[in-house]
Order: C-alpha cells, then sequence, then structure tokens
C-alpha cells in the first residue's frame, strides 16, 4: 500500500514538473534570435504603394515595416527589388532627333542621332531614401544639310541620384555631367573651288533635374501626377576650322567660333499610371505609361562667328531651336524574373511643331 501511494505520488509530480515546463516562456539570447532572423531574409523591397517589406524565406506572406515594427501584410510587392538594399543595373540606349529649321530665324533643319551605354549602383541607405550613382559613354553625329555640314561626338558621363519618399509623396533629383569630344567636317563651295573645313573642339554639360509627385489609387492603377524642372549649361570651346588639303592650316573659307555658354530650362507637368500584374509563372510584369506637357524657357541657340581671314568682321549664326512648348510621351515594361532580377525596357518621344525625337533603353538590374 505503502508503495502504491509513493508510485502515485512520483507520477503527481512529474505532471505537475511537466505542467509547469509547458506553460514557462521560452527565452532565447536576442544573439540567436536575429542571427536567425539575418539568414532567412530573402528580400527587401516596397510594395505598390512605396511601403517597405521584408520577404523571409520560410514565410510566404510579405511582412509590412511600419517604424520598425512589422505587421502582416497580404498585399503583393509588385515593386520587390526596386528598393532593395543594393542594387546593380546595365543598360543601352539610342536616340534619333530632328529640330526643323526657321527661315525667318535664318536657322537649318538639324538631325541627331546617338546610342550608347551606362552602368549604375543604388543603395535604400534608409527605409526611404535611395541614393545611388553611374556613369556611361556614348557616340554619335549631327548633321545641316542645308549648310553642308557634320559633326561626330564621343562622349563620357558621370552622375549621382535619389529618391526620398513619405508616403504617398516622393521627391527625386538627379546631377550628371558630360565631356564631349567633336569632330566637325564642312563643305565650303563658291570661292572659286570647293573644299573641306574641319575642326576638332571639346564641350561640357553640367544638368540637374528635381521631380516632386504623389501616387494615388485610381481604378486599379498607381497614378502619379508629377511636376518637374530640369537645367542644362552647355561650355563649348572656341576653335578654328583647317583645310583638308592642308591640314593645320585654316583655308579660304575657313571660320572661326567664339567660345561660347548655352542653357536649357525645360519645365515638366504630366501624369503617370503603373500597374502590376502576377504571371503564372511567378513572375511580375509592370508596364507603365506617362504623358507631360513641357515648357522651354531659354529655347535660343546661336554660335558667333567670323573668317579666318578677317577676324573682326564677327556675325552670328542662328541654330535649329526647340519648340518652346510640346509634348513628352514615355512608356515602359519592367519584368521581375525574381525578387534580385529584373529585366526593363522603355520608350520616350517629344513632339512638337518643330520637334520630333525617339529613343529607347533597355538593361537589366540585380538587386540583393
Amino acid at each position: 500500500m505503502g508503495g502504491r501511494r509513493a508510485r502515485g505520488l512520483r507520477r503527481t509530480l512529474r505532471r505537475r514538473r511537466h505542467r509547469r515546463a509547458e506553460c514557462r516562456p521560452r527565452i532565447e539570447p536576442p544573439v540567436r534570435r536575429d542571427a536567425r532572423r539575418r539568414r532567412t531574409i530573402l528580400a527587401l523591397g516596397r510594395d505598390a504603394r512605396r511601403q517597405w517589406i521584408l520577404r523571409f524565406r520560410d514565410d510566404s506572406r510579405p511582412r509590412l515595416c511600419v517604424a520598425g515594427i512589422e505587421k502582416g501584410s497580404d498585399r503583393p510587392a509588385s515593386d520587390a527589388g526596386a528598393g532593395a538594399a543594393l542594387g546593380l543595373w546595365i543598360s543601352g540606349f539610342g536616340q534619333s532627333a530632328r529640330l526643323g529649321g526657321d527661315a525667318a530665324q535664318g536657322s537649318a533643319t538639324q538631325r541627331t542621332s546617338l546610342g550608347g551605354g551606362a552602368i549604375g549602383l543604388d543603395a535604400a541607405v534608409l527605409p526611404n531614401l535611395l541614393l545611388g550613382f553611374a556613369g556611361g559613354y556614348s557616340a554619335g553625329g549631327a548633321s545641316t544639310d542645308l549648310r553642308s555640314t557634320h559633326v561626330d561626338t564621343h562622349g563620357w558621363h558621370i552622375g549621382g541620384y535619389g529618391v526620398f519618399t513619405f508616403d504617398p509623396n516622393y521627391i527625386s533629383a538627379s546631377l550628371a555631367f558630360s565631356d564631349f569630344d567633336n569632330y566637325s567636317r564642312r563643305s565650303v563651295f563658291g570661292l572659286g573651288t570647293g573644299e573641306t573645313a574641319n575642326a576638332n573642339f571639346g564641350s561640357r554639360v553640367l544638368r540637374a533635374r528635381v521631380e516632386i509627385g504623389r501616387d494615388v489609387d485610381l481604378f486599379g492603377l498607381r497614378a502619379t501626377p508629377f511636376a518637374a524642372v530640369e537645367t542644362a549649361h552647355i561650355w563649348t570651346d572656341g576653335f578654328t576650322e583647317t583645310t583638308a588639303a592642308f591640314p593645320g592650316f585654316a583655308g579660304l573659307g575657313a571660320l572661326t567660333f567664339a567660345a561660347r555658354e548655352t542653357d536649357s530650362l525645360p519645365l515638366y507637368f504630366g501624369a503617370r499610371v503603373k500597374r502590376s500584374f502576377a504571371l503564372d509563372n511567378g513572375w511580375r510584369l509592370t508596364p507603365d505609361l506617362s504623358l507631360a506637357y513641357v515648357h522651354e524657357f531659354e529655347p535660343t541657340r546661336a554660335l558667333l562667328a567670323s573668317f579666318a581671314s578677317a577676324p573682326s568682321a564677327a556675325f552670328t549664326i542662328a541654330g535649329a531651336r526647340p519648340d518652346e512648348n510640346y509634348l513628352q510621351v514615355k512608356g515602359g515594361l519592367r519584368l521581375d524574373v525574381s525578387a534580385s532580377v529584373a529585366l526593363f525596357a522603355s520608350f520616350e518621344g517629344e513632339y512638337g511643331g518643330r520637334t520630333q525625337s525617339y529613343a529607347g533603353r533597355g538593361g537589366l538590374k540585380l538587386v540583393w
């Protein structure tokens, strides 16, 4: 009897200890918990509302981050990777443009074309601040048939950019510097014998842009009205043409061009719409379209020249002027293959009474 009582008492004590152990909270060292969380983070990005989210390898639902607190969110991460901690992108681009001449001003129609490539790196230094820098190279040409002139140009470019978001608003800014090496050829007629005048000169461009906008939901789309201002300052070195028949010597029709500075100041008012679609294979496709009215405050383009043989008799050559008011259209596609790989392509067109410009860009972005 005493043995049965002892065995029953031991069983009762074991059950009580087991219940206390089940109710006792498990306390893990913070270091272990943080280390496990770091190992399982899959991606950090922004959703369609530009809100920051975390994706974990063992959790199919994204977690919405608000002031450092994680909250469950069923909203798909349509921009996953766009705001990732670190991103590397590479792209190629091309452009063709036509600026119509104005007989009343004495300017001739100008056609330009160029192509090149760029590479950039950006990082989310804060949950709502993205900073990046980029560099690139381009080659192209410009021609004016009425003046029998053609210019080949090669340029190097470097710049930085940033985006600051305070939902649902944002401010973006960019600053770029370009250095060009230019080679011009001009056919000279009417001086008894034809000749070709050549020149080599440099030019530099400093360009900046600031844009503000606000995201709104519109019939299932993300609509973004925006306003932007750009400014560009161009420095062109002075030069004197030389004859192709006797390199280094000015011909009878050779011109001397003075160094000059030119400004451009366009203002943009427009709207952008975007929507993201989840594909059956897990990829995500995001098309976007924007339309903007543009007003150019500094359309004047002119050169100060003189004959090399008579430098004191200077005269002004009017250049093709861009329209003061024109329309800008942009369209793009982004394909997120995974949380860390995306392909993108875009088109940009500008249309006015004298202005016609077409540009395209495509590339790859990697995020981690």
